[in-house]
């Protein structure tokens, strides 16, 4: 009998990530699997893959005497958080005021915000008090759950400048 071999280039994947597959061992390949899935490649992509590509994949090879081998291969598929929600975050504030960074995601465990003036935090909604224009710019947040990271989302924040105040006083001689 021939001896097959089922690998894939990760045992773990996020949705929406392409799902490789790779069969070794014979001439003539037979893949089945979760949610109906079946293909006669030697190296089959899933692509878009869903949390119902989750389980066992099962690989039988035909050798050129007709002779088969079996092999598994386990494929664990995470839920990829949605793109954080940036509502609340602050846009547009003058110096001196407070920056209010604001994310949420669902299936997200923790977030990673990166910005102007080497800005970084791990805080799901983080806070700058005091702004100045070195903090103006934009703001990037990443959302990661079960080793799986969503699509970075974009925050603008100006930082308006505050106006001089001036007081003026006339040379000029004032009458009772």
């Amino acid at each position: 009998n021939p001896t097959a071999a089922a690998t894939s280039s990760n045992p773990a994947y996020c949705t929406g990530s392409a799902i490789n597959l790779f069969g070794s061992g014979g001439t003539s390949y037979s893949w089945t699997g979760p949610n109906t899935y079946s293909s006669t490649d030697q190296n089959p992509t899933i692509t878009g893959s869903t949390i119902a590509a989750d389980g066992t994949y099962s690989l039988t090879v035909t050798d050129a005497n007709g002779c088969t081998a079996q092999s598994t291969v386990a494929i664990d598929v995470n839920q990829t958080p949605s793109d954080p929600l940036t509502t609340g975050s602050s846009s547009a504030i003058c110096e001196g005021e407070t920056i209010n960074l604001v994310a949420s995601s669902t299936n997200a465990t923790s977030y990673g915000w990166v910005g102007p003036n080497v800005f970084i935090s791990a805080d799901q909604n983080p806070t700058i008090t005091n702004a100045s224009a070195n903090n103006a710019g934009i703001y990037t947040v990443i959302a990661t759950g079960s080793g799986c990271n969503s699509n970075p989302v974009l925050v603008n924040v100006v930082v308006n400048p505050n106006p001089n105040a001036t007081l003026g006083v006339s040379a000029n001689p004032l009458c009772s």
